[in-house]
Parts: structure tokens; sequence; C-alpha cells
């Protein structure tokens, strides 16, 4: 997110070229990211993410072979790192996490 400037360049058929004026465009953020997972030493699994976290977001861990083993539910997150306390065996699994809109999956082992 942020402001980002633009300006068109027009091209006519005889070759000539003209400009536009110079626009400010607001750039909003569009649902959110995982920026990274990791497990850690006690068991829970850190998850920073970004973006607008307002709204109801949903964690799902997924097994190798499909099965959701945890799912969590926030509302309005203030903070940027989420702590889940998944009861897991070692292995492969795979984060994701949902606002309604956008889907987001991160592979991490545990």
């Amino acid at each position: 997110d942020g402001l980002s400037y633009y300006k068109l360049k027009q091209t006519d058929f005889d070759g000539s070229t003209s400009f536009s004026q110079i626009v400010p465009v607001k750039i909003l953020p569009d649902g959110f990211s995982i920026l990274f997972t990791s497990s850690n030493d006690d068991g829970t699994i850190s998850v920073g993410i970004t973006g607008n976290l307002s709204h109801e977001l949903k964690f799902e861990i997924v097994d190798v072979i499909g099965r959701i083993v945890f799912h969590q539910i926030y509302f309005g997150l203030k903070e940027n790192l989420v702590k889940l306390t998944p009861l897991l065996s070692e292995g492969l699994y795979i984060l994701r996490a949902t606002d309604g809109k956008k889907s987001v999956s991160r592979k991490f082992t545990y």
C-alpha cells in the first residue's frame, strides 16, 4: 500500500505523442499475506502476517493427505504475529489462511 504517481503517454496514428497530467493514486492493501511460519521449541507455530487484519481470519493446518488437523479463527487482529498451538506429530504440513476473499498457503515442517 502507499501512494504512487502516474502519467499516460498517448501516441497518435501520425506518430505524434502527448502526455497526461501526473496524477496521484493511493494503493490500498488488498487482503493479507503470510510472511513466514516457524515451529517453536514450546510446540507453538509463529505466523507472521501483513495487510488488512481488521476482519475475520481463519487458519487451518492440513497434513500431507489433506486432513484438516487444526483450525482457529481470529477476529480483528491487532498484531502481525500469531502463535498457533496445535498438537501435531513431526512431519510436513500446510498452513492455510483465509479471510473469505483470499486464501494463502505456506508449507512448513513441525
